[in-house]
């Protein structure tokens, strides 16, 4: 019996768009590394020492300028993000060049589970770099827009657009699941994207919205985001080697292995977490308290 079931056509090359995958997040984890040289260099160093003071320097008992304090927060959530990226950037480029080598066509559901598993670290990676760069052009004083523009991609749009992305991996997941239950079977197009992926991405994207207008210009909730800006990147490290590890048990598993649709659903969710974690962390504490910088000044 012949099924008629919804599946994309034959054009989309996983294991080939892996390899473009690859080359594109090493050009990415080169710059990042530029970047972590740069702030590294000998006038860098001596100008974090001028920002960071002796260690007596308040020993009198009054507070710190906070200029500095924010500069010095600055600068190391700075060069923490482009750690992290770097790191993240890495294991994107090694998962996706085992991912790249699955060429067979019997090994479609595993491809399809593989893929899933390495677009995260590399959505992590997009936003720690974008993060850096509002960082580092926000301690140069550069235009507001420019920092807040650059922000906005990081904490706003790259975190709803890898969430969007792996909803639409899951695609070809569920594609080769209808084939695996059919035996002979007719495409009649595109599978619809999961439902609870969209309803996820949305929510996500109303929530980092809040964050990035209202939550940033409450001053008790941003204190407290800021007291957290070290965990994002930890994060994305630890995610980026538990997804190394889980892409390297995958590629050790039979050709016709498949992502359970119970465990796609709670692998969204796990996903949304982090991001919104992320993303809300980022866009509430994350840059210097122009506020402050304002007073001071004044």
């Amino acid at each position: 019996m012949i099924a008629t079931i919804p599946c994309p056509g034959p054009a989309f090359n996983v294991a080939g768009t892996s390899g473009f995958y690859a080359q594109m997040t090493g050009l990415l984890a080169g710059f990042a590394f530029a970047g972590i040289v740069v702030l590294l260099t000998p006038t860098q160093n001596v100008e974090r020492e001028n920002i960071e003071g002796r260690p007596n320097e308040d020993s009198d008992g009054g507070e710190a300028d906070p200029i500095k304090k924010e500069m010095r927060a600055n600068d190391n959530g700075l060069m923490l993000a482009l750690l992290a990226a770097f790191f993240a950037l890495l294991i994107a480029t090694l998962t996706y060049s085992v991912l790249a080598g699955e060429t067979l066509p019997q090994a479609r559901g595993r491809a399809a589970t593989e893929e899933l598993v390495d677009g995260v670290p590399f959505g992590l990676a997009v936003i720690m770099l974008f993060h850096g760069v509002a960082v580092l052009m926000d301690n140069g004083n550069v235009s507001k827009a420019a920092v807040w523009l650059s922000r906005v991609v990081a904490v706003g749009v790259a975190p709803v657009l890898t969430l969007y992305y792996v909803t639409n991996g899951a695609t070809d997941t569920e594609s080769a699941r209808l084939v695996l239950q059919a035996p002979k079977t007719i495409c009649s197009g595109a599978v619809a994207l999961p439902t609870l992926g969209i309803v996820l991405a949305i929510i996500l994207a109303a929530i980092l919205t809040v964050s990035l207008t209202i939550g940033r210009r409450i001053p008790v909730v941003r204190a407290r985001m800021k007291k957290l800006q070290t965990i994002p990147p930890m994060i994305v490290v630890a995610y980026s080697v538990g997804a190394a590890i889980l892409a390297g048990s995958l590629s050790a598993r039979s050709d016709a292995f498949l992502m359970s649709p119970s465990i796609l659903n709670w692998y969204l969710i796990l996903t949304f977490a982090v991001l919104a974690f992320i993303g809300v962390t980022l866009a509430i504490g994350g840059g210097r308290d122009w506020s402050i910088t304002q007073e001071t000044s004044s």
